[in-house]
């Protein structure tokens, strides 16, 4: 029939060959064609695991990487990824904001070219519950020009870690806010009636909570001679 037919087991560069056909009388006839193969399907891990936060930012990152075989590869992946997510077909960058919590799970991508090779690579992936900001201290007084007692009035949780606390409006001047804790210390300067303080806890992947509490810097302490 001439047909060719096997898997080549080694690569092979655009060759000419020449096919000769003999009828039962000897006559022939010859015509050629050029055959080329290519290295197989790679597929190369990238990111070995990935941590998400449920409702954060956006998405977009490649954990798996194709390259060799024929034409354009494809990507897909399996089992299905968390809610909110996809994998593209073309690049096999996942991309989307996650709407649903997974424990950390592994998924396999498998990169396809156009001849059906295929290659397949593994990484894993987790979406925490997303962050969380918690009032521990409802309410403080200080009093100017006192050292005031380190205090954490707000506490983050949930979330990827580390978060950054902020605080809005400003702290009354010698206070400051740890950004890495939530502490505030140092010592109040200058006087501020009871005014609510809004806390803001940020996680690694941007997901954003907030609590108030309120604080109060009295006058100093005097003594006079009587």
């Amino acid at each position: 029939t001439g047909a060719i037919t096997g898997t080549p087991t080694a690569t092979s560069s655009a060759t000419t060959y020449t096919v000769t056909v003999t009828d039962a009388n000897s006559a022939t006839a010859t015509a050629t064609f050029s055959l080329l193969v290519n290295g197989p399907v790679t597929a190369t891990q990238a990111i070995a695991s990935k941590t998400l936060t449920q409702n954060a930012m956006a998405a977009s990152f490649t954990p798996v990487t194709g390259a060799g075989g024929t034409g354009a590869v494809t990507y897909a992946i399996s089992p299905a990824l968390p809610s909110g997510l996809s994998i593209s077909s073309s690049t096999g960058a996942i991309t989307g904001t996650p709407t649903a919590t997974v424990t950390a799970a592994t998924y396999t991508v498998t990169v396809t070219d156009v001849v059906n090779g295929t290659a397949n690579a593994t990484f894993s992936l987790t979406v925490n519950s997303a962050t969380t900001a918690t009032q521990a201290v409802a309410s403080t007084t200080l009093t100017k020009n006192a050292a005031a007692t380190a205090f954490t009035p707000v506490t983050g949780g949930g979330g990827t870690p580390p978060y950054v606390y902020s605080v809005s409006p400003a702290l009354p001047a010698g206070l400051s806010i740890s950004s890495s804790t939530g502490a505030i210390t140092g010592t109040p300067t200058a006087t501020s009636v009871a005014t609510n303080y809004t806390v803001t806890v940020t996680d690694a992947n941007g997901s954003v909570a907030s609590a108030i509490f309120s604080l109060t810097v009295g006058n100093s302490v005097t003594a006079t001679q009587i």
